[in-house]
C-alpha cells in the first residue's frame, strides 16, 4: 500500500506560533474580516453566495466583491448548527444540526424555501454533503451512522443507512468523479463505499490513524484521498488502496434436460457457471442479467441474487430456464451480462440455441357401426385415434 503520512505535533504548531506572530510575516491578505459567532462556512457552487451556521442559525451573505451582504437568515433548527453544503448544482441546501436534524432548502434567485426536514438520526448531526451529480445527500451523525438520501425533483427519501462504524462521524465525502463516498468516524478509520447503482457498499476500511478521523477530502481528479486525523495526515492512492477484482467465467454450459441440445416446448434447462476472482479485490454485488434474441414467447428464466466474490474464490452459478407449450421453433441468441459496483465485472456470455414447437397432434375418430336401421337400436363404439407425434390433451366429445 502507498500512502503519505503527515504529522504535526504539538511542538512544530507552538513554533509556528512563535514564528508568525507578526501579521506583516504573513503572506495572506485580508480581503474582508467579518465575524458573526459560526462554526462552519461555504460558498455556493457560483461564488454568489455565502452561508455560515453557528448557534443563531443558518445566515446567507450576498458576496460582492468580497464585501458580504446579509440577506436571509434560517431559523429553522432548534439548536446550533454543525454543517452546511450547496448542491453542485446550486439549487439546494442542506443543514445538519445539534437537534438531530437536517434541513433541505431550495435556492433560486437568492431565496431560500424550507422544503424537508431530515429525521432519521437519533444524535446531533455533524456533517452533510451532497454528490457531485446532486443525485445523493449523504449525512453523518453522533449516532455512528451514515444516512444516505436519493434526491429527485425535490424529493429526499432514505436509501441506505451505513451503520459500519463504531463512533460519531466527523465528515463525509463524495468523489468528484462520483464512484465513491468516504466518512471520517472517530474510531480512528477512514471507510470508502462504492456509490455503484445506489448501492453504498464498504469496500475498504482503512486503519492507519492512530487517532480520531477528522476531516476526509479527494482530490479534485478523484486520484487521491486525504484524511485528517488528531495524529496527523494521511494522503491515499485511490488505486492503491482499493484493489481491483478480476473476475472470469471458467466454465459455462447449457443443458437441457434430455440432452439432445434442443429446448423443446415444455422442457426445462439450465445455464451454469463457475465464476473466479484472481485479483486483490473483492467483488462487490455482482448482478446478472439475460437477453434473449429474438424475444419470443414461452421461455423464462430465474436469476440469481447479487453475490460477493472474495480474492482466490469461485463460485458457481445456476440459472433455471423453463418454457411453456407456447414455445416456437426457433434459433435464440441467449447473452449472459453482469454488473459490479466497481466496474469489475468479467465479459458477457454468449449461447446459441435451438428451440422447436411442441408437435402438433392428428385425431381421427372411428365407430364399429356402418349404418343404423330405422326405428331400431345399436350399441356404438367411438375410437379417438392420435396419428400425429405430438401430446393430445384434454380432448372432449360432443
Amino acid at each position: 500500500m502507498n500512502f503519505i503520512v503527515l504529522k504535526i505535533r504539538k511542538q512544530n504548531v507552538m513554533k509556528a506560533k512563535y514564528i508568525f506572530t507578526d501579521k506583516k510575516d504573513l503572506n495572506t491578505k485580508i480581503v474582508a474580516d467579518y465575524r458573526p459567532a459560526s462554526s462552519v462556512v461555504t460558498f455556493s457552487p457560483d461564488g454568489q453566495l455565502m452561508a455560515t451556521a453557528g448557534w443563531q442559525g443558518v445566515r446567507i451573505y450576498r458576496f460582492n466583491n468580497a464585501n458580504p451582504i446579509l440577506i436571509t437568515t434560517l431559523k429553522d433548527h432548534s439548536r446550533s448548527v454543525s454543517s452546511v453544503s450547496f448542491s453542485l448544482d446550486g439549487n439546494y441546501l442542506a443543514s445538519g444540526s445539534r437537534d438531530n436534524t437536517v434541513k433541505v432548502y431550495s435556492v433560486s434567485n437568492g431565496r431560500f424555501s424550507l422544503i424537508k426536514s431530515l429525521d432519521d438520526h437519533s444524535y446531533a448531526v455533524t456533517t452533510v454533503s451532497f454528490s457531485p451529480d446532486g443525485k445523493y445527500l449523504a449525512t453523518g451523525s453522533s449516532d455512528h451512522t451514515v444516512k444516505v438520501y436519493s434526491v429527485s425533483n425535490g424529493s429526499f427519501s432514505l436509501v441506505k443507512s451505513l451503520d459500519d462504524h463504531r463512533a460519531f462521524v466527523t465528515s463525509v465525502s463524495f468523489s468528484p468523479d462520483g464512484k465513491y463516498l468516504a466518512t471520517g468516524p472517530r474510531d480512528n478509520t477512514v471507510k470508502v463505499y462504492s456509490v455503484s447503482n445506489g448501492s453504498f457498499s464498504l469496500i475498504k476500511s482503512l486503519e492507519d490513524h492512530s487517532g480520531w478521523v477528522k476531516s476526509v477530502s479527494f482530490s479534485p481528479n478523484s486520484k487521491y484521498l486525504a484524511s485528517g486525523g488528531a495524529d496527523g495526515t494521511i494522503i491515499y492512492k485511490v488505486t492503491e488502496i482499493l484493489h481491483s477484482a478480476i473476475l472470469s467465467v471458467t466454465n459455462s454450459t447449457f443443458t437441457d434436460k434430455n440432452n439432445n441440445g434442443i429446448l423443446e416446448a415444455g422442457e426445462n434447462a439450465a445455464i451454469t457457471l463457475n465464476i473466479q476472482n484472481i485479483g486483490k479485490g473483492r467483488a462487490n454485488n455482482l448482478g446478472f442479467s439475460i437477453n434473449v434474441s429474438p424475444d419470443v414467447q414461452g421461455i423464462s428464466y430465474t436469476l440469481p441474487s447479487a453475490i460477493d466474490i472474495e480474492p482466490n474464490e469461485t463460485k458457481t452459478i445456476t440459472i433455471p430456464i423453463s418454457t411453456t407449450v407456447d414455445l416456437p421453433t426457433k434459433n435464440l441468441s441467449i447473452k449472459l451480462s453482469f454488473t459490479e459496483d466497481n466496474g469489475f465485472q468479467p465479459v458477457p456470455i454468449l449461447f446459441n440455441v435451438t428451440t422447436k414447437k411442441l408437435p402438433a397432434p392428428e385425431l381421427k375418430l372411428t365407430t364399429n357401426a356402418n349404418s343404423v336401421a330405422k326405428q331400431s337400436t345399436a350399441n356404438v363404439t367411438f375410437q379417438i385415434q392420435n396419428t400425429g407425434i405430438g401430446k393430445a390433451e384434454d380432448v372432449k366429445i360432443k
